[in-house]
C-alpha cells in the first residue's frame, strides 16, 4: 500500500498529571481486570474534539472523568507521536496540573476507581506501560527544571 500523506489521520490526546501535595491522581480503567489492583491504571485525559483547543480539552476531559474543575494548569511537560506515517497515528501532549479543590466522582463508564498515589507506588504497578511512560516524562521534566535553577 502506498503511503499517502493526505490520507493519514492523527488522533490527538491530552493527558493530565494531576498533583496534590506528594501524590498524583490515577484512574483505574474499567475495561481491565477490575479485581487486579495492579493493572489498568491511567492518568486522566482523552481525545480533542472538533474545534476544541488543548486547554478546553484538558478541562473537559478532567470534568468528564473525575468531576474536578478546580485545578491549576502548570505546564506542558511532554509531547508524543506514535505510528507516524501509518493510516491512523496518535499524538498528544501531557500537562502537569495542580489540584486546588473538589471531590472526585467517577462516571463509571470509563473508570471504576481512583486513588491519589505516590511516584513510588506508581512504579510498582504492572500492565500500565502508558502511565509509566507519562511519569517517566514527569520525572525528566522535574529533573530538567531543577537543573535550570541550580
Amino acid at each position: 500500500m502506498e503511503n499517502n500523506y493526505y490520507s493519514i489521520k492523527t488522533h490527538f490526546l491530552v493527558k493530565i498529571i494531576l498533583k496534590k501535595g506528594n501524590t498524583f491522581l490515577i484512574l483505574k480503567n474499567n475495561k481491565e481486570d477490575i479485581n487486579n489492583l495492579n493493572v489498568g491504571w491511567e492518568s486522566p485525559g482523552g481525545h480533542l474534539e472538533e474545534n476544541e483547543n488543548i486547554e478546553q480539552a484538558l478541562f473537559r476531559e478532567l470534568k468528564e472523568e473525575t468531576n474536578l474543575t478546580d485545578i491549576k494548569i502548570l505546564s506542558p511537560i511532554h509531547s508524543f507521536l506514535f505510528d507516524t506515517g501509518k493510516e491512523n497515528s496518535l499524538g498528544g501532549v501531557i500537562y502537569l496540573a495542580e489540584y486546588v479543590a473538589g471531590e472526585v466522582y467517577l462516571d463509571n463508564k470509563e473508570h471504576c476507581m481512583y486513588k491519589w498515589t505516590t511516584l513510588n507506588e506508581i512504579e510498582l504497578l504492572e500492565g500500565t506501560k502508558g502511565l509509566l511512560q507519562e511519569f517517566d516524562a514527569y520525572k525528566k521534566f522535574i529533573s530538567n527544571i531543577k537543573t535550570l535553577f541550580v
